[in-house]
């Protein structure tokens, strides 16, 4: 920075600087310009401060920097400055205006400190002892600014800034800031600007034009384009590799054609970005011609190797320069010299005196002048073979210089062949690697042939070796012979030697997972997982023999469970079959054939099997109305939208889930809107039966499992065909919405939240069942705590308000606490699931209950809550009557009758009306109703049915008056019949079975003792197996699986030490009529006592019993056994043979559960688990 003037700086006192702001407000000479702090009063005196306050805002108003001058075409400058090629600063060449602000600011020495400047105040600052004009960009501390010096460009830190007079702002900045147009220099580095500075600092410039329109002011930027000594400064830029061209635009130009329906391979020649890549064709896609086919294929008419074309014409131009091209124009195709080489190229843009091209057979792009711009010559003005491509590999980028296989997504085309226009995308992945092929064994076309079984697969298709023509021990032979070489890389396609279960085997790699290849045995068909450690190269003798396994399948495009049953039922490993042919197909090496199994015909009976159409069981749940039943939550979208599980069906539901498990899975080829199925749950890891709802793409599918209401969005590669026995069970999932509501403009996020968190699958809560409509349940929802769910929503959803009671009703007896008997048309009971219910009720009618809103005008049949008189609690009833002494009313929980004050009549809380009434009314049918009820029919039904009887109400109708017509069962006995059997009811029904009155029958431990007194011959043959009720707390024993493993009650441990001292004790009669289903004692080897015991095998010497006390068996001597003593066998077995319920291996297995299914099994039900 040159030196502007020689004068000292001298700094004033603060009397000086008042003097010098009264000096300025008489310069100004309008004091309304200074404009106080609006805190001041309006009489106050300026203070020094508030002067200092003013001078800087009359500053910032009217003494800003000018903008920057004019620049115009072809003028000179010079840079003066740079940071990067987004921001430099440039001087005129002519440097008059800059010189007579040097001269201005030499005749004014003295100078103000300002205090406190702020940010784009116009000051002057030193630099190397000099003052500058400048402004203040940043505050950074005390005493610490830094500046920008409007003159030259560059910036400083300073500890001090000055002031500037007015006629000093006047000039406008001397240094221009610029920017170059359309680039970026995000990689711009320490390396790059010195390149940069190189090319335009301290050289002269030219102005080629000026993109920014009107005035620019300081800290804004001009866009300009440049020329210096060596041409366009942007072209030099871009050359050299200092900035990026901001457009990145790719230009449409011909390109050769490639395959359209196939996939092929390519090698990339330019990397454009993260997905788009340019790459040309290498032709290695093209299979050498198989021994066994009869066809050669094609060559590729549109292929072209490139390296060959490229160096035809390089060389051909290079002989004969062609000329320059006259009047170029974006598009056309052109070459130029790149690194000293000519290639072809199209033009995408012309910039002043220069071009951006991409070469065509490249991709990549470059800038060159016109001068250096030819005309392509006509024999090589043929399509460009690099073609943009949009893909990745593996989600990362593909690598220049490298190979990779691609295939055109969203082919339209039907053609073999297409050109791509714009970016192509493609699905990416690795290059084919060439191998030696294996050669297979065939199958005559024109007769039946013998083979064996050798591998079945999951899909129905099976591998199989002929009767003749394989050669297996020679096989055998050469893979033992070979060397144990690592192959180089293990990649899909590769022939290998691979060890299976300790042996070696000939193999083909289909899959690669970490250190793991799937490996296709293919003398066998079985694919299997091996380490990439036991995979070897495979040597040209091995490969010289034709592969044994051939591939077979039936042709059916669906086989279904059913069809796979009978299908494994025939092709097992081993058997001989005999195939016949139908066709071939090359390209997967299958036969399409028909299999004779014996005499069975193995396709007519999987045909005969199949069921292609399948659906739900219709059983429809007949659930009772107005009742509340207990439900879990299984899946919540909404109030409207939710779907339940009830309690009931928690064991169906795991066995369902154990079944889907276990079923075959077989995957299906095609579904359409309705078809049911298993579905594949990604997140959960599990299989659910499922219906699906609609198709969302060509390959995924909108699905809902069935059981638990959830809907989702699977591929087709998720779902299987469901069996018969799952289609069999009835839904679990039921449909539901509470009753009475609409959908709301949107519903409130805090309600959304709150139900989601209480209709949770953990909590059980009740429902009140008001209608079923198209399948969907209407309900009211009983969260926990007795809540209900209507009292939760928004207004705008509830559609009406309830005005009355809902009476229960149940198609199914059920057991009730009776609660009144007044008569035989008078039977009241309350459901013992209600309970808990009703305890919750009887505390929500007093904290609900306003005893304020007494029901002024009680009227019949209307609901309310009532204060007994009796107990002075209040209850919900029905009025019955009302009269001036007071009010009739019923207690619709309880069933009894009250009359009671008026004023004790209160109006129910709606919230209340959503719970049903928990009395059920029962009037015995097909009687005769006298006037009167004779007494003793009274007394006997008072016997019978005291309060808190439980007792079972059947139901025959319901009539209008919400009354159950039936029959009351107590301890199953018919009240009817105990009332008419003692004279004391008359019955109508001709049809009634009059019930005989029976002896009270024993219980189950009386059953045992009178058992025990019975005499008998054979003492030690009348052993009594107990009985096991739900709940009963037992610990497993002995497990030999699901279908046989024993338990015994959690109090046998002490019977048990007593019946083995009864045992020790006992005299060693040996027995002689040993035989099958012989209660002895026998003495064990493996424990060393003596066990009561059951003679299971009674062959030679040995005899297989089974301890009956703990349910394993052991091989004992005939010595060994002995008559059981009289004591012992009055004692009850204490193992109990059980099997799970409803649970049995499958056929597959010839009856037997499989390995993996006991060990699972016995993880979870092991000896001593409670």
């Amino acid at each position: 920075m040159s030196a502007m003037h020689d004068s000292p700086l001298q700094v004033l006192s603060e009397k000086e600087v008042k003097v010098t702001i009264n000096e300025v407000e008489s310069m100004i000479g309008n004091v309304a310009l200074l404009e106080y702090p609006p805190d001041a009063p309006e009489d106050a005196e300026a203070s020094e401060r508030d002067l200092i306050v003013a001078v800087k805002e009359y500053t910032a108003a009217v003494g800003s920097y000018p903008p920057y001058p004019s620049l115009t075409p072809d003028m000179a400058l010079y840079a003066s400055d740079t940071t990067s090629p987004r921001l430099f600063h440039l001087q005129r060449e002519d440097e008059t205006e800059l010189n007579a602000i040097g001269e201005l600011m030499e005749n004014h020495v003295n100078r103000v400190v300002i205090p406190e400047p702020f940010v784009m105040q116009p000051v002057l600052a030193v630099f190397n002892g000099k003052l500058y004009r400048a402004i203040v960009a940043e505050i950074l501390g005390v005493s610490s600014f830094k500046v920008h010096f409007v003159d030259y460009g560059n910036s400083a830190t300073v500890s001090e800034v000055y002031e500037i007079l007015p006629e000093e702002v006047l000039s406008p900045p001397q240094a221009i800031r610029c920017g170059f147009a359309a680039v970026t220099d995000e990689n711009f580095d320490e390396t790059t600007k010195k390149s940069f500075d190189e090319i335009i600092m301290e050289k002269p410039l030219t102005l080629v034009e000026s993109y920014t329109e009107g005035d620019v002011k300081v800290g804004e930027s001009l866009s300009v384009a440049l020329r210096g000594e060596n041409g366009n400064i942007r072209l030099l830029m871009l050359q050299n590799e200092i900035v990026k061209d901001e457009d990145s635009t790719i230009s449409d130009y011909e390109k050769v054609k490639i395959p359209a329906n196939k996939s092929f391979e390519v090698a990339v020649t330019h990397v454009e970005s993260t997905d788009v890549f340019f790459a040309c064709r290498t032709g290695l896609e093209k299979e050498e011609p198989d021994e066994d086919d009869d066809e050669v294929p094609e060559e590729d008419p549109h292929f072209v190797n490139m390296d060959e074309f490229v160096v035809e014409y390089q060389t051909i131009l290079a002989e004969t320069p062609p000329p320059v091209l006259e009047s170029p124009a974006v598009g056309d195709l052109c070459v130029t010299t790149w690194q000293e080489n000519i290639y072809r190229a199209v033009i995408e843009n012309i910039t002043h005196d220069y071009v951006k091209v991409r070469f065509i057979d490249y991709g990549n792009v470059w800038y060159a002048s016109l001068s250096d711009i030819f005309e392509c010559p006509e024999p090589f003005r043929k399509p460009g073979l690099a073609i943009p491509f949009e893909g990745t590999i593996n989600n990362t980028k593909v690598e220049s210089d490298e190979e990779y296989t691609v295939e055109l997504k969203d082919v339209t085309s039907q053609d073999s062949f297409t050109v791509a226009t714009g970016v192509t995308p493609v699905t990416v992945t690795p290059p084919r690697v060439k191998f030696l092929k294996y050669k297979y064994c065939k199958l005559s076309t024109e007769a039946s042939s013998k083979v064996y079984v050798a591998h079945v697969l999951d899909n129905g298709d099976f591998y199989c070796q002929p009767e003749e023509g394989s050669s297996l021990d020679e096989i055998t032979e050469h893979v033992e012979a070979a060397p144990k070489t690592p192959p180089a890389c293990v990649v899909v396609g590769s022939p290998v030697l691979a060890r299976y279960q300790g042996t070696l085997y000939r193999g083909l790699v289909t899959h690669i997972n970490n250190d793991n290849a799937q490996v296709l045995f293919v003398d066998y068909g079985n694919t299997e997982a091996c380490p990439v450690r036991e995979v070897f190269d495979v040597t040209p003798d091995v490969m010289s023999h034709r592969a044994a396994g051939i591939s077979c399948s039936f042709g059916f495009d669906f086989i279904g469970v059913e069809g796979m049953e009978k299908l494994k039922k025939h092709i097992v490993e081993g058997v001989e079959l005999e195939v016949t042919v139908k066709s071939y197909d090359k390209t997967s090496k299958q036969y399409t054939v028909t299999v004779l199994a014996g005499d069975v015909d193995v396709a007519g009976e999987i045909e005969g099997a199949r069921i292609d159409t399948k659906s739900f069981s219709e059983n429809e749940r007949a659930f009772d109305l107005n009742t509340v039943l207990p439900f879990y939550c299984s899946h919540f979208a909404s109030p409207l939208d939710f779907t339940l599980q009830l309690e009931d069906d928690t064991s169906l539901i795991v066995q369902i889930a154990t079944e889907c498990d276990a079923a075959f899975k077989v995957n299906l080829k095609s579904v359409t809107r309705g078809d049911i199925c298993l579905l594949y749950h990604d997140l959960h890891k599990v299989y659910y039966r499922a219906r699906v709802v609609d198709m969302v793409t060509e390959s995924e599918y909108s699905v809902r499992c069935v059981d638990s209401g959830e809907t989702l969005q699977v591929p087709l590669s998720n779902l299987y065909d469901i069996p018969v026995t799952l289609a069999t069970h009835p839904i679990c999932g039921i449909p539901c919405r509470e009753a009475h509501l609409v959908e709301p403009a949107t519903w409130e996020e805090a309600i959304q939240s709150k139900l989601k968190d209480l209709m949770n699958p953990e909590s059980e809560f009740g429902i009140v069942i008001k209608d079923e409509v198209d399948g969907v349940f209407h309900v009211h929802v009983l969260l926990p705590s007795n809540v209900s769910l209507r009292s939760m929503i928004q207004e705008d959803a509830l559609t009406d308000t309830l005005v009355s009671f809902s009476h229960p009703k149940f198609a199914k007896p059920t057991d009730l606490y009776v609660s009144v008997a007044d008569d035989p048309k008078n039977v009241y009971g309350q459901r013992e699931a209600d309970t808990d219910r009703l305890e919750n009720l009887k505390r929500d009618i007093v904290t609900m209950t306003n005893q304020e809103a007494v029901l002024e005008d009680p009227k019949s049949d209307s609901p309310c809550i009532a204060k007994s008189p009796e107990d002075e609690a209040f209850y919900r009833a029905s009025i019955v009557d009302v009269s001036e002494s007071g009010v009739l009313v019923h207690y619709v929980d309880y069933g009894n009758f009250e009359e009671v004050p008026k004023e004790n009549v209160y109006r129910v809380p709606p919230a209340l009306l959503v719970y049903p009434v928990y009395a059920v009314h029962l009037a015995i049918n097909g009687i005769e109703v006298p006037d009167a009820w004779s007494e003793e029919c009274l007394a006997e039904l008072e016997e019978q049915c005291p309060p808190d009887t439980l007792a079972t109400f059947t139901a025959v109708t319901w009539d209008n008056a919400n009354t159950c017509q039936g029959d009351v069962i107590i301890e199953e006995k018919s009240l009817k019949s105990i009332l008419v059997s003692k004279g004391v009811l008359v019955n109508t029904d001709p049809d009634f079975v009059l019930e005989p009155l029976q002896e009270e029958k024993q219980t189950p431990e009386q059953e045992h003792a009178a058992a025990q007194e019975q005499p008998t011959s054979d003492p030690e043959n009348v052993l009594i197996y107990p009985s096991l009720e739900e709940g009963t707390s037992v610990f497993v024993s002995v497990s030999n699986g699901p279908s046989d493993f024993y338990v015994q009650k959690e109090e046998v441990a002490d019977p048990l030490e007593e019946l083995l001292t009864i045992l020790e004790a006992a005299d060693k009669v040996p027995c002689t009529d040993i035989y099958v289903g012989k209660h002895c004692m026998a003495y064990s080897t493996e424990s060393e006592g003596h066990y009561r015991a059951e003679v299971l095998e009674a062959e030679g010497d040995g005899v297989l019993v089974r301890y009956v006390d703990y349910g394993n068996q052991e091989t004992v001597s005939r010595d060994v056994v002995f008559v059981l003593p009289g004591d012992a066998a009055k004692l009850p077995v204490y193992a109990v043979p059980c099997s799970l319920h409803s649970t049995q291996p499958l056929p597959l297995n010839d009856g037997a559960w499989p390995e993996a299914a006991l060990a699972e099994f016995n993880k979870h039900i092991s000896p001593d688990v409670e």
